[in-house]
């Protein structure tokens, strides 16, 4: 919170909210909105409303020694890097030309423990595999395997609002602010941002 009311908050805006869009430090903000209205640090809102009803038991932003020793190793193939903006892909296509295909690197954040609304959180596929199911649940997961009892974590509109895109118009790549304009990427790419492209006619049944 203090990043967001001693430096965020003193800045211009870019342009009108919800008119355009841009990379930037809005999950910060909206993390410092949660610990206003919650009266709680972001990290224990995240584990008491959300990763321990979804029994999440491997998400944190604190990893314990004994998770750290389970982390394999990351590993990047530089043949298949696909960031859609350039500076983020460039040191892994001159590695490539160095002719370096596969990369290995230190988990090196797995031994950071800050807290941030878009950046530290650790977690595994299974645990991940636990927030998709409740999404697609509309909000709800049964708890214990029993399907009779459910929990909900969100409501079916706050799910429907986190798949539909709020720009002014479909086209999110006319929309975007340099350097994040995805260096004229497919508006395919645009997902990679968390820009969903255009609802389905009809919703798909899972």
């Amino acid at each position: 919170a203090g990043y967001v009311n001693n430096y965020l908050a003193q800045q211009p805006l870019l342009f009108e909210p919800g008119t355009r869009y841009n990379y930037a430090d809005g999950a910060n903000v909206a993390a410092a909105i949660v610990e206003q209205i919650s009266g709680k640090p972001f990290d224990k809102y995240v584990h008491d409303e959300i990763s321990s009803p979804l029994g999440m038991k491997d998400t944190t932003f604190v990893t314990s020694p004994q998770q750290k020793r389970r982390a394999p190793p990351t590993r990047f193939d530089t043949d298949s890097i696909s960031h859609p903006v350039f500076f983020s892909r460039a040191p892994f296509l001159f590695l490539n030309w160095l002719g370096l295909k596969t990369v290995q690197v230190p988990n090196f954040l797995l031994d950071d423990s800050s807290v941030h609304g878009d950046f530290g959180l650790k977690s595994t596929a299974s645990d991940w595999g636990k927030l998709i199911q409740m999404l697609l649940s509309n909000g709800t997961i049964c708890t214990n395997n029993d399907t009779r009892t459910s929990i909900q974590i969100l409501s079916p509109g706050s799910v429907e609002e986190l798949g539909t895109s709020t720009l002014p118009d479909d086209s999110a790549t006319t929309s975007l602010v340099p350097p994040f304009a995805l260096d004229g990427a497919p508006p395919s790419k645009n997902r990679a941002f968390g820009i969903p492209e255009p609802p389905p006619a009809t919703n798909p049944k899972f």
